[in-house]
Parts: structure tokens; sequence; C-alpha cells
């Protein structure tokens, strides 16, 4: 049955649009029913955790090599391993590290937000990054250069 009442997400951006603040855009209420992290500190928990006592997780770069870049140091998520969130092996082909990073977070926030399991294709997730698809860029950027753009994934500007 269609409504004329508009989501509280459209709404929120209209009133965005009109000049409102953010606080005035989003007053109605809202049902939070699961968090979640990955961090480098681990999980939700253990990130709150080691936060509250003070500890760092900045080490030298692993993930390329940082040689010649005036910062060598970030906080990296290490030893990641999407499976364990049993994520389908077909759709870690085509997805990189931020996009699986997304699809474990949500997948823990389901399993705690207590809702009972079901077939979840009907559930709305709304989350946020502030960069994701670098890892994927660069590998078909590379594909690019020693292949050729016949190569290049035909789903590129869809995953980046």
């Amino acid at each position: 049955m269609l409504t004329k009442k508009k989501p509280r997400v459209i709404n929120a951006i209209l009133e965005l649009r009109k000049g409102y603040s953010v606080a005035t855009a989003l007053l109605e209420p809202v049902a939070v029913t699961g968090i979640e992290a990955i961090t480098p500190f681990g999980d939700l928990d253990q990130t709150w955790e080691r936060l509250l006592a003070g500890d760092s997780v900045m080490d030298r770069i692993t993930a390329f090599d940082p040689e010649g870049y005036r910062c060598q140091i970030a906080g990296e998520i290490r030893n990641f391993d999407p499976t364990k969130y049993g994520i389908d092996p077909k759709i870690l082909k085509r997805t990189g590290k931020a996009e699986q990073l997304a699809l474990a977070v949500v997948t823990r926030i389901l399993e705690s937000s207590g809702l009972p399991e079901k077939d979840f294709t009907d559930t709305g997730v709304m989350m946020g990054c502030n960069i994701a698809g670098t890892d994927v860029l660069t590998r078909e950027h590379e594909v690019l250069k020693t292949k050729g753009s016949a190569r290049v994934s035909p789903q590129l500007p869809m995953r980046a």
C-alpha cells in the first residue's frame, strides 16, 4: 500500500535543503536496533575498552610500501577475514576491502539487533563511510595499464 507520507530520510533531506539544521531535520523518533564497529582495535566492545584504556593502534603501514611518503603510519585493520561473516565468496571477488568491511559490520548489526532471523532483503541499513573503494580503483588502474581498457571491469563505476 502506498502512502503519501515521505520516508523520514527524504523529509530530513528536504528540510536541510531549506536551510534547517541537521538537528531540526532529524527530530522524528528513530529506532536503533543494532550497533557495531570493526576498527583497528577490534569489534565494538574491544574498541571501546581500548579507547578508554588510552591504547593506540598507530603503526607503520603494511597495506602497501609507504617509502617515499611523508606519513608512513596509520591505524590499519589487519587480519580481517570476511569469510567469517558468511559473505559469499563470489561477492568477495567483486568487492574491495571497504565494501567487505561494510558487509561484515551490517552482518554483525543484524545479528545483534534482536530481530528474529529472517530474510533481510527487505531491511534497510543506513551507514556512512568517509572513503571507500580505493583498493578497487588501484587494482583496476593497474589492469588498465598492463592489460588495456578491454580488461577493466565493466562494474568499476558502480564499485568505486
